[in-house]
């Protein structure tokens, strides 16, 4: 079972969830991950990060390798930070086993805020 962090935007009558634990997207991907989860700032500067650190001549694949494992690793604060950034409310955390499933079992409990 995962837990999900269940987010409500201004903008937004569903909650935004986002997965707890370590982004199998982000370890491969990197900062390009990030992106693809709409974490925008954080993956605009890890990604200026990146390429800073590709420009050192002494710069070696374990750094790479070891700033992709932060970033998966810290995913959930990063996408969680940049949420509360934008006006987001952490609602609940969710348990389930995938997001369809959190995403009803957050409409079973929070049916007043979807009217």
């Amino acid at each position: 079972m995962k837990l999900y962090r269940a987010f409500l935007t201004v903008r937004r009558k569903q909650p935004v969830l986002v997965q707890e634990g370590l982004s199998w997207r982000v370890l491969f991907l990197g900062w390009i991950g990030l992106l693809l989860h709409g974490a925008w700032i954080c993956g605009l500067i890890a990604g200026a990060v990146s390429l800073l650190l590709g420009l050192l001549p002494f710069v070696t694949w374990p750094i790479v390798i070891l700033l992709h494992v932060v970033l998966a690793t810290f995913t959930t604060e990063l996408r969680t930070w940049e949420l509360k950034l934008h006006g987001a409310i952490l609602t609940s955390i969710v348990p389930a086993y995938n997001r369809d499933a959190a995403l009803l079992r957050w409409l079973d409990h929070h049916a007043e805020a979807m009217s």
